[in-house]
């Protein structure tokens, strides 16, 4: 724990030299892969969340949603919006960001998949690995413990996460969604980004990719509505 908060710290202190900048933040993703990982990560899911609720609170606001009803002293009504951060629901972002998207994403890309697909770029190899990627780690792995990690911290049961889980794939178009951004994204991360910022680069791009997943699995069903 020392060593990673003595990490850190020397990050932000190469960042605070725009010259070495580029070179420090380099060696500090070449040297240490995870901690980079976690912390860019976790840091991207709780603004892409952050982001997504904001819009969220706009659009009950425009729909007359949230009111709170209050009476005045001579007896007129007044309704105020009341806007509220589901800070829950972004410390499950947070989570899912840093050990998930950060750490477990780092060993898979980095680490397996080069010794079960090759570690070259050549397009077979590529094809292998974003093959894999999406028929079977995305689907059973990667979107499933986004829906666990939500339902720890907001105190609701696995199966219901489940039954969260199956529903927006079948009525929400979630893998569809899924697939439109990360299959092309996946084949530039495998056949051209560097191995040490590669996690990064799905960061950026899981930054939006996070916000639609965030309003996806925070819908609020139709029935409940009426």
């Amino acid at each position: 724990m020392k060593s990673f908060i003595c990490r850190i710290a020397l990050l932000l202190s190469v960042l605070a030299s725009p010259v070495q900048s580029f070179g420090g933040v380099d060696a500090f993703f070449r040297t240490s892969p995870y901690a980079a990982a976690a912390m860019v990560c976790g840091m991207k899911g709780v603004c892409a969340d952050f982001v997504a609720q904001k819009h969220q609170l706009k659009q009950r606001r425009e729909n007359g949603e949230g009111l709170n009803v209050k009476m005045n002293r001579d007896g007129s009504l007044v309704a105020k919006l009341v806007p509220k951060i589901d800070l829950k629901r972004s410390v499950s972002f947070l989570i899912y960001g840093a050990l998930y998207q950060g750490l477990a994403l780092e060993l898979s890309y980095n680490h397996l998949y080069p010794r079960l697909f090759g570690p070259h770029a050549d397009l077979l190899s590529v094809l292998k690995k974003v093959s894999f990627d999406m028929c079977f780690q995305s689907p059973l792995l990667t979107l499933p413990v986004a829906y666990f990690s939500k339902a720890f911290v907001s105190g609701y049961s696995m199966r219901e996460a489940v039954r969260k889980y199956v529903d927006d794939v079948l009525h929400h178009g979630l893998l569809v969604k899924y697939w439109m951004v990360w299959v092309p994204m996946m084949f530039f991360a495998f056949g051209v980004v560097p191995d040490h910022f590669r996690v990064t680069f799905c960061a950026m791009v899981s930054f939006f990719w996070m916000i639609i997943l965030s309003a996806i699995s925070n819908k609020v069903p139709a029935k409940k509505l009426r």
